[in-house]
């Protein structure tokens, strides 16, 4: 456990660094040095990257500190409790789990509709901050994408700068920010790269109405999830129904996912297939029954068949036999 708490303590220095290496290397060493010859373009650009950045800082604050949510205070306790509560139990926490409820060993305790322990953050994603987290993986990546596009045109200079000049290279201040500068670049390509893969796959997770737990359950080969109610069903269930709040993190009623984190709808595929199911196994029984009452039917048929065929016998051998003591005693007659 020390040891996983130690990772995420070097996760989160590391994400904060490169944020802020992002940020005053684009902002005092790019753009405010240009302000005296590009005013107007600097001006736009500042502006635009510092709400960019406040966007990022704000999800992030909003992920780290949103409870991921916690199962209700005695749920499954209370007397007249369906038993369908009772059916998964935390024995670390001593709370019946809901579906999709599970236990985060990082943060010892049980999260609704846990999606993942985020080391970046370290705090669970679950059902009240997935929202949250989609957020600050988008605005991160369009944070790395500006910072690219913004600070080509200086990468592109500094490296064609040092290729001519490569003999006359000195070792001073100037070299080793342009050093930093390069590394910083390349390290936000592959960043960026890796991002939008991963936030590729989240969006996906959301519209098919996954977590990262149960793909992961199923070691990742395709399944169709029996709580994948369609795509725009699944996206409310995680983004809310308010189509503005959908790019900020905020806590409003009309924010706030749908549904509860507990309760959980089948897909209408399901619900048919299930009472298809129900249908057939009902009609098979009835016609097994059926098939069991024919059985026994031409059974007893069979029994009285036989021995009707028994007491044809042996109304036959009676026959034979007065016929044999006629026969005698006629022959005696005439003797």
């Amino acid at each position: 456990m020390a040891s996983s708490r130690l990772v995420g303590v070097l996760f989160r220095i590391v994400f904060f660094i490169l944020v802020c290496l992002n940020y005053i290397l684009t902002v005092f060493y790019i753009w405010i040095p240009k302000f005296p010859k590009e005013p107007l373009d600097s001006l736009i650009f500042l502006l635009y990257y510092n709400i960019l950045f406040g966007l990022v800082g704000w999800t992030v604050y909003a992920t780290s500190k949103s409870d991921p949510g916690q199962v209700p205070l005695y749920w499954g306790f209370y007397i007249g409790d369906s038993d369908s509560k009772r059916t998964r139990y935390c024995l670390m926490c001593n709370v019946f789990k809901p579906l999709r409820c599970h236990h985060c060993s990082m943060c010892n305790r049980c999260v609704l509709n846990m999606d993942h322990h985020c080391p970046w953050i370290n705090s669970c994603i679950g059902f009240y901050n997935r929202k949250f987290f989609i957020q600050m993986v988008f605005y991160l990546i369009i944070a790395i994408i500006s910072t690219l596009i913004a600070n080509f045109s200086s990468t592109y200079s500094i490296v064609l700068t040092t290729i001519k000049n490569y003999k006359k290279i000195e070792i001073n201040f100037d070299f080793c920010m342009e050093v930093l500068f390069f590394i910083v670049y390349i390290i936000d390509i592959i960043m960026g790269v890796i991002l939008a893969q991963f936030f590729k796959f989240h969006i996906t997770l959301i519209l098919e109405n996954k977590t990262t737990i149960e793909t992961l359950d199923h070691k990742g080969e395709e399944f169709r999830s029996k709580y994948d109610r369609g795509y725009w069903e699944n996206w409310y269930e995680v983004m809310g129904i308010t189509k503005w709040l959908w790019f900020f993190p905020l806590k409003m009623y009309q924010g706030k996912p749908k549904g509860n984190g507990i309760d959980w709808g089948n897909n209408p595929e399901d619900l048919l297939q299930s009472s298809l199911r129900e249908g057939n196994n009902e009609e098979a029984a009835n016609d097994n029954n059926k098939n069991i009452e024919m059985a026994e039917k031409l059974n007893a048929d069979k029994d009285m068949d036989k021995s009707g065929i028994s007491s044809m016998r042996n109304d036959v051998t009676g026959i034979s036999e007065l016929h044999k003591n006629q026969h005698g005693s006629m022959s005696s007659l005439y003797q």
